[in-house]
């Protein structure tokens, strides 16, 4: 591929919704993308995956181009998916996942099966080792939906869809949330991204390492919820919106931490080379 070529794609890239998402959840001038001239059937990739930093905290995320055979889920994607779920394992980071796809590329065949099979199994090995946050900003059925309901949180976007169901029926942000699946629901895509960023700076990176630190506010007065009085003020996020008792994720009030505003004082503590995730039960439980 001479060089004429590598800047035709790169360009070609650069200009789908998929990179735009990703550039934009990201911290500036930190997105490092993921195989970036995989090819599939002949063209480029149905997906955008990369690592970077948001609020200086690495992360790991794909976005699916809808721009790009709908997003539909081949054998490329599903190896770049793979690829990008290895990488967060290995280095204990948290995965972001923005789901826009019409399906699955059928005239794959098994191959693409086979595939999914692969997105299925990293997705439950990641559970419990490394947050997994998914954000519905278009269509998400099927196997996808899959996916995306067996992360740790799914955000929403208005107008977007995800169902188990091929039809698409119950398939709105309401449904989900009242359903439970849906934990945060969006105004639109710009939103949803935005809330994916706030939600991440909630997590710890892996399940050896503590939440970001900072230094905290005192609670701000509210006799009407128990939760805003015992937590940093300013950092209470809802979660289920639309269930009869809301949820709410706050820091821990005997750390004194503040997440949100603070953010530029996170710290994170990288895995010792010597330690590997716990990615399964220790022996003898």
């Amino acid at each position: 591929m001479d060089m004429q070529t590598i800047q035709s794609v790169r360009e070609q890239i650069a200009g789908t919704s998929a990179y735009k998402t990703l550039t934009d959840f990201f911290d500036a001038d930190t997105f490092c993308e993921i195989d970036a001239f995989a090819r599939s059937a002949d063209g480029i990739c149905e997906a955008v995956a990369g690592f970077g930093m948001v609020e200086g905290m690495p992360v790991y995320a794909f976005a699916q181009n809808s721009d790009v055979c709908g997003g539909a889920l081949s054998k490329a994607q599903a190896a770049k998916l793979k690829k990008l779920s290895q990488l967060a394992l290995k280095t204990g980071a948290p995965v972001v996942g923005f789901y826009d796809s019409v399906g699955g590329r059928l005239t794959q065949g098994a191959e693409m099966l086979a595939g999914c099979g692969e997105v299925l199994k990293l997705t439950a090995k990641l559970s419990g080792a490394v947050p997994q946050v998914s954000v519905v900003l278009g269509t998400c059925l099927g196997t996808n939906a899959l996916a995306a309901a067996s992360a740790d949180f799914v955000i929403m976007a208005e107008g977007a869809s995800l169902s188990l169901d091929v039809t698409g029926e119950n398939s709105d942000a309401a449904a989900n949330a009242k359903n439970g699946v849906a934990s945060v629901i969006a105004e639109d895509a710009a939103q949803a991204v935005a809330k994916a960023r706030e939600l991440i700076c909630y997590l710890p990176s892996n399940n050896l390492t503590p939440a970001p630190e900072g230094f905290s506010e005192q609670p701000a007065p509210n006799g009407k919820c128990i939760v805003s009085e015992t937590v940093d003020g300013g950092t209470k996020l809802k979660l289920a919106p639309s269930a009869k008792s809301s949820t709410a994720l706050p820091p821990k009030r005997s750390r004194s931490l503040c997440v949100s505003a603070t953010r530029s004082r996170f710290r994170w503590s990288p895995l010792s080379t010597a330690t590997a995730l716990r990615t399964s039960p220790p022996q003898g439980s």
